[in-house]
């Protein structure tokens, strides 16, 4: 992409961040567990977890962090989530796990 003062130009512009990661932490626990419709319920302590041990927040596509404002979050992100927990149901037990031996070193 190059900057030009050429009408003639085609037209780019920045999706404001509330379209493209349209969920706060809080809103991400309750699509999530929307979308699992008592199967399982989370909180907030797992989004950490998953966040941490997935490095979620170097991804783009599934999370914006700003540097004086909660990270934002995508729909994919919430999807993806959903879609790892009914490919393993122990998908949050395990990366709990994984996340208390990362804060310990391990």
């Amino acid at each position: 992409m190059q900057l030009t003062t050429d009408p003639g130009a085609p037209a780019y512009y920045a999706v404001p961040l509330d379209k493209t990661h349209p969920y706060r932490q809080k809103e991400v626990v309750r699509e999530v567990n929307s979308k699992l419709a008592g199967k399982r319920a989370i909180n907030s302590h797992d989004i950490i977890c998953i966040r941490r041990v997935f490095g979620i927040q170097n991804e783009i596509n599934f999370c914006y962090t700003q540097n004086f404002a909660s990270p934002r979050y995508t729909q994919q992100f919430v999807d993806w989530i959903v879609d790892q927990h009914s490919l393993n149901n122990a998908f949050f037990e395990e990366t709990r796990n994984k996340f208390d031996k990362l804060k310990a070193g391990a």
